[in-house]
């Protein structure tokens, strides 16, 4: 049953990975940066660019249920939400 259970842990893992790489995919279809200002979760759902299986509402969500936050960041000197963070 352990090994089970690591097993499905692991490929929850994976798809975790995989649906990062989706979002940021939607991010750059919205965004082409490099100003973020304005980025959340509910207008990358609401451009249709969030991976429909993460969409819950105007929610974001991960393979293990927690909430995915989408947010503007500074990144370096480079300047004002030049960045983002997942």
């Amino acid at each position: 049953i352990v090994a089970f259970g690591g097993a499905q842990e692991s490929q929850r893992s994976v798809a975790a990975q995989q649906q990062i790489l989706q979002l940021v995919a939607g991010i750059k279809k919205v965004y082409s940066g490099p100003n973020f200002n304005g980025l959340s979760a509910v207008n990358i759902v609401n451009s249709g660019n969030a991976p429909s299986n993460m969409v819950s509402g105007t929610t974001i969500v991960n393979t293990f249920g927690g909430t995915v936050t989408l947010a503007a960041a500074n990144v370096g000197t480079g300047g004002t939400d030049n960045g983002y963070a997942i």
